[in-house]
């Protein structure tokens, strides 16, 4: 009988943890729905009095021209002129380090290619450069072609490949530069 009544409890227990959770997520939904509605109304409030502190500053100002006081209109002018120069000589300061940073990407490139992603925007260019150092193909040198038809000084005949050799002897040109390559040394 004891069993019996253990399994009930546990029963229980599961059912009240059940609703337990039901309740704290309904809690949580329910404050998250407040928060929100708070911040609706705290963004409204801030646009609300932005466009009052507007709407004061012209009419401040219809009433300072209305008496005459021209030099506190042009004062006032003056100091927020002031505020916006310091803004705009970081803009300025910004624009030319990114003109210098693109300036440098497309040096990085053969100039032909320079003309062609001159139009891109800094993020892309930077972008294409990116995912251009990444799909670049990484050769073992000792296996490169040189221009006089030989591999690589460090190559020896017996370093390359099976698999090498057969694609040399399937590109016959190829295979007649290496041994060129190899009677003018």
């Amino acid at each position: 009988m004891s069993e019996v009544q253990e399994v009930q409890e546990n029963k229980v227990v599961e059912e009240a943890v059940a609703d337990n959770t039901t309740q704290d997520n309904e809690a949580v939904g329910g404050l998250i729905a407040e928060s929100k509605k708070y911040r609706t109304r705290a963004q409204s409030a801030e646009s609300e009095l932005n466009e009052l502190k507007k709407l004061i500053a012209t009419k401040e100002e219809e009433q300072l021209a209305e008496q005459g006081k021209w030099k506190e209109i042009a004062e006032n002018y003056k100091k927020e002129i002031d505020s916006l120069s310091d803004i705009k000589a970081d803009y300025d300061q910004m624009q030319m380090k990114r003109a210098q940073r693109k300036e440098h990407l497309l040096s990085e490139l053969p100039e032909a290619d320079q003309e062609i992603y001159n139009e891109l925007s800094l993020e892309k260019l930077e972008r294409h450069l990116e995912n251009k150092k990444m799909n670049k193909v990484k050769m073992d040198p000792s296996k490169e072609v040189t221009a006089s038809g030989k591999f690589a000084s460090a190559t020896k005949m017996s370093d390359i490949t099976e698999e090498d050799r057969m694609k040399m002897k399937r590109d016959p040109n190829l295979w007649n530069q290496i041994v060129e390559g190899y009677k003018k040394n």
